[in-house]
């Protein structure tokens, strides 16, 4: 170790308090660092097991492939790994009174395959070789009500032939029926998640050895990269094609780019406010340490010491801190992060579907590129921190710096103003503000590092909040536990006696179709409606809604109307009844020069003074289904407007028109749309009149006509809500509208259901299923979602917790060590009289200077980063911008208690100085 390097050890070991901190901020960056990689692992990973085992280990999926589609397929270059399963007969199980009997598919499986799909066993193991097989549970019934061989071990001889028989689909025929013997050596549940919908038949499973003639191949392909699946998939090597999109997703590959966007955008934020916070922190202690050391450079410099030695002396000191803080930090981080997930992972358990029974559990993964990419983030945050004040303290000439002046310099302008009594610390408020015009390199550090703090805090908090909302968003939850179908009032009456009930509501929840008007249509609405017409929608059309009518219980409804301070009085009027409107929540696919985007909208769809509306039943006339079936092959219902006239339209592809509907009606292959004019009749009745495409008029007489049609003549709009009612699920339609109103204005004579909120999810359960009482079940998916938004709470709180306190560090640090190196200041002060209370005053008087600007300047910089996080989060969900209020308010307190604190602390290190030792400085 050279001389300088024994001087810079010797500095550090004499400072230890100023060392410690600076390892601490180094511990705090490392750790944040390392926790910050190894939850991400750790997460991709828990989520990649879970897709796995539901779905596989895919990204594309070929259905009833031929063996020249194969044989192609494997000559792709983006093909990284290839399963193949051959389809090579069927054969057919009969019960034991052969009144039922269930088909399924013998298939072959490659290694690519039994390595990409997971086949859930229930006894016994896959096969080896293609004298064994697995058959499923169900077969496994049937052969035992035969008396055929079943259980693991035994020889099942099945006769096997190429004809299906009928199937939904055209699958080759062109095999030879054989009979073969399978030693049984598993049985897997009946669902074996191949999700092969078009047959509908059990698959079961002996290997291949290659020799087989296959009717069909199912091909699975994983791509190297995982994006150019979305290309490979375009390709027509089978009858179908499927992505595994969640797995796509989960490795960066998702469709919707815009998902893409926000996740690089929430982790390139995440990572620069660590970035920021801990360089601002590191740099504080580097730039503090090196100015109490200002004295010795001087005297180094004034013997002989260039500047780059002592450059090189700081740098031996970042290394050397970093030796000792990033391995404690890397440590630090793993095994918090690994403690908080074996805490708080049973959370999430439940939210991926296959997680429990899989025995999948989220938990801390050593990775070591995550460490190594800490390590290295790490060592650049300590050595750039270092970097700055090591150029700026090597510029300062050995004699000022021997004189420690070089803080202190007059304004070329000169001092403005007289020295004063400040209004609230008299005298010492007043040199306060001649020290800050004197010192502005002190004041503007100072300054800054609170800002900084300020900023960082205010933008995590931003981060927390819009996490938390973007999950609330897209989690589609119910806000009551059960909806139970009662049969009496009775009945219900107990049910909410139950000491297990926290709130409840009886509602009827009917649908109807309306009419709405261009101009009612809020400008935000139609605008998101546009972007979604693009891709969705055929109809140019916004008029025609679906009404979803919640009609909540009278007392329920009249305490949501006080608590939102909204006059009830028009609500319970039966003659004219008033409606409130739920904020409009739904999600839009749209398609861009990138590709597909999926976003979700929350907004008004109507004006605060749009016209009441007309409510009719969704009711079809039998007829006019007799007349469209027979037509088309298959068609698709939809609801537009055309010249002023509600019209029903049901639409087809060309391929589904058969020649003998094109002989007969030429029109409809040429428009590819039959049209129907839904006319109110004088009696109240609605018409649906065909239209003719070719002249757009209408037949004299209505193909099919609806009776009792007006579920109401006129129902006025109320207020809007964005908080949703007890009992009224959110729901995500573009096409619908919710309104809410009390149930003494209902018409119909359905039965109210009752809604309730449990605290006791088992006992609610257990007591429905033991009275035979039908009900629906919403808890299951409410606990996945407060699961959810409890992972996040934590992550979140957990991640403003560590940058509060490297704010706080920064703050204290900058604050105590710049009062600390006042030493001088404060001795002559006290040679002429000042006491240690006016000297307290003066210091107040500079703290609330420092508070206000880093307030001025931080809080604006702050919100437009929380904006900035905002509009990231906007790619996904797109919500007006809330300013984090409360975060706010605790900044604000926070900054002025931290500030004093380091006052306080600096000022109790100080208070027992000799004044001539300390405008000495000798003991430096």
């Amino acid at each position: 170790m050279n001389v300088l390097n024994k001087v810079t050890w010797a500095a550090m070991w004499k400072n230890k308090t100023r060392t410690i901190v600076t390892i601490i901020g180094i511990i705090l960056s490392a750790a944040m660092f390392t926790a910050v990689t190894t939850l991400g692992v750790s997460l991709v990973g828990y989520l990649i097991e879970c897709v796995v085992y539901n779905d596989g280990d895919y990204f594309v999926r070929y259905e009833y492939s031929t063996d020249e589609q194969l044989a192609e397929l494997r000559q792709e270059e983006s093909v990284s790994q290839l399963g193949d399963l051959k389809a090579l007969g069927y054969s057919t199980f009969y019960s034991v009174n052969g009144r039922s009997s269930e088909t399924c598919v013998i298939a072959a499986g490659d290694d690519g395959f039994f390595d990409m799909v997971t086949i859930h066993m229930e006894e016994g193991r896959l096969p080896e070789s293609s004298e064994e097989i697995v058959i499923t549970r169900n077969i496994y019934y049937y052969l035992q009500q035969a008396g055929l061989p079943c259980e693991v071990g035994e020889i099942l001889t099945m006769d096997v032939v190429p004809d299906p028989g009928e199937t939904s689909i055209s699958l080759p025929t062109s095999g030879t029926a054989f009979q073969k013997s399978y030693i049984i050596v598993g049985i897997a549940e009946t669902f074996t998640k191949l999700r092969d919908e078009s047959l509908n038949m059990s698959h079961l499973f002996t290997h291949s050895d290659g020799t087989e003639n296959a009717l069909w191949h199912r091909l699975y392909a994983k791509t190297s990269p995982a994006s150019a699946a979305h290309e490979l998939q375009q390709k027509e090597y089978g009858m179908g094609r499927m992505l595994n999109y969640q797995l796509l997703n989960y490795y960066g590959a998702s469709k919707y780019v815009n998902y893409n966007h926000f996740i690089y955008g929430i982790c390139g934020a995440l990572m620069a406010i660590i970035l920021v916070g801990s360089v601002s922190l590191i740099y504080n202690s580097f730039s503090i340490s090196l100015s109490e050391r200002t004295k010795q450079f001087g005297l180094l410099s004034s013997v002989g010491a260039t500047k780059k030695q002592l450059r090189k002396s700081v740098y031996f000191e970042a290394l050397t801190l970093s030796g000792i803080g990033i391995p404690i930090g890397i440590l630090c981080g793993y095994f918090g992060i690994a403690v908080t997930l074996r805490l708080t992972g049973g959370l999430v358990d439940d939210l991926m579907v296959g997680a429990v029974e899989g025995n999948i559990q989220l938990r801390a993964i050593p990775s070591l590129p995550a460490f190594a990419c800490a390590g290295l983030v790490g060592l650049v945050t300590v050595l750039i921190s270092a970097w700055i004040p090591a150029r700026k303290a090597t510029a300062i000439p050995p004699i000022t710096a021997i004189r420690q002046n070089q803080d202190y310099q007059i304004p070329k302008s000169g001092l403005k103003g007289e020295l004063r009594p400040g209004k609230w610390h008299g005298i010492a408020g007043g040199l306060a503000k001649k020290y800050d015009q004197v010192n502005r390199r002190k004041y503007r550090s100072t300054v800054v590092s609170l800002t900084v703090s300020l900023v960082l805090f205010l933008t995590s908090a931003s981060l927390s909040q819009e996490l938390r909302t973007t999950a609330s968003q897209n989690a589609n939850t119910y806000n009551f536990d059960f909806e139970i179908y009662i049969s009496d009032s009775s009945q219900g009456q107990a049910i909410r006696e139950l000491d297990f009930v926290s709130n409840s509501a009886y509602a009827v929840e009917d649908y109807a179709t309306t009419l709405i008007p261009d101009e009612d249509f809020t400008e935000e609405y139609v605008t998101e409606r546009e972007i979604a017409m693009q891709t969705w929608y055929r109809s140019e059309s916004n008029n025609v809604k679906q009404a979803c009518l919640i009609f909540l219980e009278d007392e329920v409804f009249r305490a949501c109307l006080e608590e939102n301070l909204i006059d009830p009085a028009p609500y319970f009027d039966p003659d004219n009844p008033t409606a409130l409107v739920m904020t409009a929540r739904y999600r839009m696919l749209t398609q861009t020069e990138n590709g597909y985007e999926m976003v979700s909208y929350s907004s008004d769809m109507l004006k605060a003074d749009a016209a009441p509306l007309r409510l009719y039943t969704n009711a079809k006339p039998g007829e006019i289904r007799d007349f469209v079936e027979p037509r088309v092959g298959g068609h698709f219902w939809y609801e537009t407007m055309m010249d002023g006239m509600m019209v029903l339209e049901c639409e087809y592809t060309l391929g589904e028109v058969t020649e003998e509907v094109v002989a007969s009606d030429p029109w409809i292959w040429e428009d590819g749309c039959i049209r129907f004019a839904i006319i109110e009749t004088e009696s109240g009745e609605l018409g649906y009149y065909l239209i003719d495409p070719a002249t757009g008029k209408l037949n004299d007489e209505p193909t099919g006509t609806v009776s009792n049609t007006v579920l109401f003549q006129s129902v006025a709009l109320g207020a809007t809500l964005e908080e949703l009612p007890f009992g009224v699920p959110a729901y995500s339609d573009t096409n619908q509208i919710t309104l809410v109103l009390p149930l003494s204005v209902y018409p119909g004579e359905q039965t109210p259901d009752l809604l309730v909120k449990v605290t006791d999810y088992q006992k609610m359960k257990d007591y429905l299923d033991e009275l035979g009482i039908y009900y629906t079940d919403h808890m299951e998916q409410e606990m996945q979602y407060r699961d959810m938004v409890t992972m996040i709470n934590i992550f979140s709180y957990g991640f403003i917790i560590l940058i509060s306190l490297v704010c706080v560090c920064n703050i204290f640090n900058t604050i105590s060590t710049n009062i600390a190196l006042r030493r001088r200041d404060f001795g002559m002060l006290r040679s002429i009289g000042m006491e240690n209370r006016q000297i307290h005053r003066m210091l107040l008087g500079e703290c609330f200077s420092y508070g206000r600007k880093a307030l001025f300047i931080g809080l604006p910089l702050g919100l437009l980063g929380g904006f900035g996080i905002h509009c990231i989060s906007n790619n996904v969900e797109v919500t007006a911008y809330t300013p984090p209020v409360g975060p706010i308010l605790a900044a604000v307190g926070t900054i002025f208690a931290v500030v004093f604190a380091s006052m306080a602390y600096a000022l109790s290190r100080l208070r027992k100085d000799d004044p001539i030792e300390a405008i000495r400085m000798e003991n430096l």
